[in-house]
């Protein structure tokens, strides 16, 4: 049975080995599915006395325009018509694209912002009433997105208080594993799977991979100081000639597994609210030493109202929109070198240098500073000082209130944002700049309030923002 034809945007894109294949000329085009049938034509021959082998196909990496596209599916029909109609229609990968009959070159996948979305989850989510089998049935499952599969799921959840097929991934060894794994800064997905494989399962093997034993594993505040001093004393930073590289005194050690491993008790501990407004107090005092008359707002799950955040992220600016412009640039070093001398910075995570606002790209490029660290309040009696994330993110000022929402979140919301300001406004926004996609103006707010204004949205109070699944 021959496939059946495929939309210009479907999932895949095939096409013969031919170099040639991306060009418009339909004299070539004919040609080409002339030849396809021949040589088709030809395999259905050869196949006649022997069985019938199944359609070879090579991946590679390309884009073919939509026309081409066609075409492609159009050889592929061909070859699939030339076969008896009692055989099935099989493929198989093939290593050599010389021996292949398709050359796969292209997955077309959704627009970015439409990936990896769970609509439905996120309105359930941002509901903003308690959700009861009353309200489910008036209300709730009315909304878009929400079918059957995801209706039946909550309905369970509302009758039980759980859903098993949830709790059986939650309870299996590999998810837990992976969790875990990837908890670590330093770990992704990918390298989890990579420790999953070589046998490890939990902590305990991690540490035992990266010479940590359970003895030298902190439990208190003084013991995560020394052993974060033993292990920055002792770096495993080289050379590609396999010279150590000095620890410098200026620059705050990169973190590393091994020390993010130290950390992992203080990290996970949740930051209240007046440690996160304490964190920023200490900040703030000592970028007016280095730099007067800037200004910042606590962001991320802080400004959503949440009572505990697992890391502090503060957007810092200038005050004065055109001496800013000049001000702000390598702000985010010196402050970061500041603190590291102050002992309030103990490590780095990522550190990012400034980039201006290029009118030509059609993207946008990433024109925030930022800092992403690891930060410790200064000594106070009767206080156990722990280990916290503290992302500093710097903007010109004339993009500091979408910085500022897009570092408020959540991530669902952002992305509700960006697909409203594109399908709707024709619009790019996101925490860099807000512009205009046909000719790349950029709108400079004067608030936050402003940017939902040039949106055409009513402005939503940051509590409300809590979208994520």
């Amino acid at each position: 049975m021959a496939p059946k034809r495929r939309p210009a945007d479907s999932v895949s894109s095939y096409t013969s080995s031919d170099s040639d294949l991306e060009g418009s000329n339909p004299r070539r085009s004919k040609k080409r599915q002339r030849r396809s049938r021949a040589g088709a034509g030809a395999a259905a021959d050869s196949s006649s006395e022997d069985e019938a082998r199944p359609l070879r196909v090579y991946i590679v990496q390309a884009k073919l325009t939509p026309d081409a596209i066609n075409e492609l599916y159009q050889l592929v029909e061909d070859f699939a018509s030339s076969r008896p109609e009692t055989e099935a229609m099989e493929m198989e990968l093939c290593s050599d694209a010389k021996k292949a009959d398709i050359v796969v070159t292209a997955v077309h996948m959704k627009p970015r912002l439409e990936r990896h979305i769970d609509w439905s989850i996120a309105m359930i989510k941002s509901y903003p009433n308690v959700i009861t089998n009353g309200t489910f049935e008036a209300d709730v499952s009315k909304l878009p997105g929400m079918g059957g599969k995801i209706a039946f799921k909550v309905e369970e959840y509302l009758e039980t208080g759980s859903i098993p097929e949830a709790q059986t991934t939650l309870a299996s060894e590999r998810y837990q594993a992976l969790s875990t794994f990837v908890s670590i800064y330093g770990i992704g997905p990918a390298k989890a799977r990579q420790f999953y494989d070589m046998g490890m399962r939990n902590i305990s093997d991690l540490q035992r991979y990266h010479d940590i034993t359970p003895d030298s594993q902190p439990k208190t505040p003084a013991e995560v100081d020394a052993l974060l001093t033993q292990l920055d004393d002792n770096p495993d930073n080289f050379t590609p000639n396999g010279k150590r590289i000095p620890k410098s005194r200026d620059k705050p050690p990169d973190i590393t597994v091994p020390v993010a491993l130290a950390l992992k008790g203080e990290l996970e501990i949740p930051i209240p609210r007046d440690e996160v407004e304490e964190i920023r107090d200490v900040v703030m005092r000592e970028l007016e030493d280095l730099q007067p008359d800037c200004v910042s707002t606590i962001v991320g799950g802080y400004r959503r109202g949440k009572p505990k955040s697992n890391d502090v992220d503060i957007v810092i600016s200038h005050s004065d929109p055109i001496r800013g412009k000049d001000i702000i640039p390598s702000l985010c070093n010196r402050l970061t070198a500041r603190l590291y001398k102050k002992g309030l910075v103990t490590h780095v995570m990522h550190l990012s240098g400034f980039h201006s606002y290029n009118a030509l790209r059609t993207e946008h490029w990433d024109t925030l500073e930022k800092a992403l660290t690891v930060f410790k309040l200064p000594p106070k009696p009767g206080v156990e000082r722990l280990h916290r994330r503290l992302d500093l993110i710097f903007t010109l000022p004339d993009t500091y209130w979408t910085a500022v929402i897009g570092w408020t979140g959540s991530k669902m919301f952002q992305r509700d944002l960006r697909l409203w300001a594109k399908k709707e406004k024709g619009m790019k926004f996101d925490s860099v700049a807000l512009t205009r996609r046909h000719d790349t103006r950029r709108y400079l707010p004067k608030s936050e309030k402003e940017v939902f204004d040039i949106l055409g949205l009513p402005w939503i109070d940051p509590t409300m923002r809590n979208a994520d699944a």
